[in-house]
C-alpha cells in the first residue's frame, strides 16, 4: 500500500478506500507483506487482470478515435517512438510494471 502512495495522485485515506472497495468486487485481495508484518500487499485478482485488460482496450481505441484522425501517420509515429521512450524512462524508476 505504501508503495502506491508514490504513483498514485490521491491521499493515503482516499487508497485506502479505493482499494477497500476493489477488494469488496473482487478485482483486489490484501495479503499480509512477508517482509514486514505492518505491512500489506495489494493483489490484482485474475478478474482484476481482466477488468484492467477490458479497460485498457477500451482506453487505446478511445485514443485511437481522437489522436487517429488528428494527426498525419508520421506525427503518430512519432508520438508513439516518443511515449515508448517515456514509458521505458518511468520503468526505470522502479514502479513495477504488469505485463
Amino acid at each position: 500500500m505504501r508503495d502506491l502512495n508514490g504513483v498514485v495522485l490521491l491521499s493515503q485515506p482516499s487508497i485506502s478506500r479505493l482499494v477497500d472497495r476493489m477488494v469488496a468486487r473482487g478485482l483486489l485481495e490484501r495479503l499480509p507483506d512477508a517482509s514486514d508484518r505492518r505491512g500489506t500487499v495489494v493483489h490484482l485478482t485474475d478478474a482484476g487482470y481482466r477488468a484492467f485488460l477490458e479497460v485498457a482496450g477500451e482506453h487505446r481505441r478511445s485514443i485511437e478515435r481522437t489522436l487517429g484522425t488528428a494527426l498525419p501517420d508520421a506525427d503518430l509515429d512519432e508520438l508513439r517512438r516518443l511515449t515508448d521512450a517515456l514509458r521505458a524512462a518511468v520503468g526505470e524508476t522502479g514502479v513495477e510494471q504488469q505485463d
